[in-house]
C-alpha cells in the first residue's frame, strides 16, 4: 500500500488515460476524436502520466473506505492484521484491524470454541481486570501460553511442548499402558548386509508410543511441509550421547498421520513415501497428529523412559527453508 504512489500502469504510460481529474474526457467519450495528450510524438511527459497528487487522491479514496477495509481485514491472518494497524495513523484510527468479531473468528479457528469460552470465563471472573479485554488481547495471551487446539486422540501425560512464534507449535504426549511396562513383540530387524535373512521371527523390545500434535499457527503465504523423517528421542547424559530411534522396520509400528478428530490425514501421501518426500501439508491453523513408536532402549517401564528422555526433534519446511523444531521434555525425578 505504501508503494501505491510509485505504481506504474501500462495503459497510463501509453497515454490511454490522460487524467483522472473531474471533467476530463476519455477516448471513448468521442469516437474518432483523439485527445491532444494522445497525439503521437507528444513531448510533454506530464501529458501521458498521472500526477503524483492524483495518485495520492486515488490511493486515499480506495484504502480509506470503511466497507472495503472491513472486507480486506476478514481475509487477513493475525500477523497481517497487526502489521496493517501500524501502516499509518489513519489506519490505526479506523480501528478496523482490531475488530472484535474478526479476532474472535481467528480465536475460534485456532483454539476451538470450548477453550476460547473457558478463557473468556476466566477473564470475567478476574476481579483485578477492570477493563473489558478485547478479543485481540485474548488471542495474544492464548498464543503466548501456547494453547493447544482441540484434539480427540491425545491422552496420557504430556511430555513437553514448543512453539516457533508465528510459525508452528507442537505438543508431545506419551501413551502409557495400565501396568506401565514397555515390552512389546516386534518383528526382527533385517540384516543390513543380507536383507533376505534375519527377519524370520519376532522378538521382545521396549517400545513407547508418542503422539506429536503439530499446528500451523502463523504461516499464511503457503503450507508448512512435513517431510518423511525418522523421529529420534535424545537421551544423552553428561558422560555420553545416546539416542532412541523410531521403529520403522515393523509395518505394524510404523508412523501414522491423523487429523485432530482421529481420521487419516487427507493431505498426506505417506504410503510408499521415502525419506525426504512430503507427507503432510499444513495450511494456516491446520494441525496433524503423528503417532510414532520409539525403541526405548534400557527402559523397561514408561517411568524410566520419562526419566531418561530429554527431547525430540522434527524438521519443518517453511517457504523452502528447513527449520528444526526441538521439543524439550519436562524433567521428571521420582527419587
Amino acid at each position: 500500500v505504501k508503494k501505491i504512489e510509485n505504481l506504474k500502469i501500462p495503459e497510463i504510460e501509453n497515454g490511454i488515460i490522460a487524467s483522472l481529474e473531474p471533467g476530463t474526457k476519455h477516448a471513448d467519450d468521442n469516437i474518432g476524436e483523439q485527445p491532444p495528450a494522445l497525439i503521437s510524438g507528444s513531448s510533454s511527459p506530464a501529458d501521458t502520466t498521472l500526477p503524483r497528487e492524483v495518485l495520492k487522491s486515488l490511493a486515499h479514496s480506495v484504502f480509506t473506505t470503511s466497507a472495503t477495509m472491513q472486507l480486506m481485514s476478514s481475509f487477513l491472518d493475525p500477523q497481517s492484521l497487526s502489521r496493517c494497524s501500524a501502516v499509518s495513523k489513519r489506519w490505526k484510527d479506523l480501528n478496523l484491524f482490531q475488530d472484535d468479531g474478526t479476532w474472535l473468528e481467528l480465536c475460534l479457528q485456532r483454539y476451538g470454541m470450548v477453550k476460547v469460552r473457558r478463557w473468556q470465563d476466566n477473564d470475567g471472573d478476574d476481579e483485578e481486570n477492570e477493563a473489558c479485554p478485547t478479543n485481540k488481547s485474548l488471542y495474544q495471551r492464548m498464543d503466548a501460553s501456547n494453547v493447544m487446539p482441540p484434539c480427540q486422540c491425545l491422552f496420557g501425560p504430556i511430555l513437553g511442548d514448543k512453539r516457533l512464534p508465528g510459525v508452528a507449535s507442537a505438543w508431545v504426549y506419551l501413551v502409557e499402558r495400565s501396568n506401565g511396562e514397555t515390552l512389546r513383540t516386534v518383528q526382527k530387524k533385517k540384516n543390513s548386509s543380507d536383507p533376505t535373512t534375519g527377519q524370520s521371527g519376532y522378538t521382545s523390545l521396549p517400545v513407547v508410543e508418542l503422539r506429536i500434535l503439530v499446528q500451523n499457527v502463523g504461516v499464511s503465504n503457503g503450507p508448512i511441509l512435513m517431510k518423511d523423517q525418522n523421529f529420534v528421542v535424545d537421551a544423552s547424559t553428561r558422560r555420553k550421547g545416546e539416542e532412541m530411534s523410531e521403529i520403522d522396520w515393523d509395518e505394524r509400528l510404523q508412523k501414522r498421520i491423523l487429523c485432530a478428530n482421529g481420521s487419516p490425514h487427507t493431505k498426506c501421501a505417506y504410503q510408499g513415501a521415502t525419506i525426504g518426500d512430503d507427507i503432510c501439508r499444513l495450511q494456516l491453523f491446520q494441525s496433524a497428529l503423528f503417532v510414532v513408536n520409539i525403541h526405548a532402549q534400557g527402559c523397561s517401564t514408561s517411568t524410566k523412559f520419562r526419566q531418561r528422555a530429554k527431547s525430540i526433534k522434527m524438521l519443518l519446511t517453511v517457504n523452502g527453508i528447513t527449520t528444526p523444531l526441538v521439543i524439550p521434555f519436562a524433567t521428571v525425578n521420582y527419587n
